[in-house]
């Protein structure tokens, strides 16, 4: 991996992630992540960020799907499944709950890390609706005595995003969900990935907050 690195085939984890969250809309339009964290509740944990591949696929800025480049991949996963290639970093993790509970809402604030990470979305729904100031309040639902469909439309309203079952296809699509603190303000994104192609392929970002 040392060797990538230094012909630059690949990009550092490390400086990879600055990038992220220094720039994160341009770096999660560019480069697809294969998401496996997860967590078992609410709270400030760690994640790894490591490389992927360097034969992933992104729509063109001009043609989208219909022209694809190449783009260099990275996987983001719990500390669990680390290696020595990457780095551990700092999240706010948000738990799956199930729907027929109460949500349990996360407040997404100005202190702790600046990023935010939930399990990808496999039929659940993520929302984001505003709290104090400009803190935002989160929750991530699997579907439970009810279809995914329901899930979403039923989470739907005035001043919160609901990002679900209504926005993807789970047979073909896998769904990235991933919050940055950038300026002081926090930016919640969508990124979608083709769910059964090799290479890893991006389809879209969608931002979901702010709306």
């Amino acid at each position: 991996m040392q060797g990538e690195w230094n012909a630059r085939r690949l990009t550092r984890p490390q400086d990879a992630l600055i990038s992220l969250l220094q720039s994160p809309e341009t770096m999660l339009r560019k480069h697809p992540i294969i998401n496996t964290f997860d967590c078992v509740a609410h709270g400030v944990t760690k994640a790894y960020f490591r490389n992927g591949g360097a034969d992933a696929l992104r729509p063109g800025s001009k043609l989208g799907t219909a022209r694809m480049h190449t783009t260099e991949s990275f996987n983001i996963e719990s500390v669990s499944g680390a290696n020595c290639y990457g780095c551990a970093f700092p999240v706010h993790g948000v738990y799956t709950g199930q729907s027929s509970a109460a949500p349990l809402w996360y407040a997404l604030d100005a202190s702790g890390p600046a990023m935010m990470l939930t399990a990808k979305l496999t039929g659940c729904t993520f929302v984001a609706k505003a709290g104090v100031g400009t803190d935002v309040m989160v929750t991530h639902l699997q579907p439970h005595q009810e279809t995914g469909v329901e899930l979403n439309t039923r989470m739907l309203g005035p001043g919160r995003a609901a990002y679900g079952r209504l926005k993807y296809d789970i047979d073909t699509r896998s769904i990235n969900i991933i919050g940055l603190r950038h300026s002081g303000r926090w930016q919640i994104w969508a990124q979608k990935l083709d769910k059964n192609a090799t290479p890893t392929r991006l389809l879209s970002l969608h931002r979901i907050w702010p709306l």
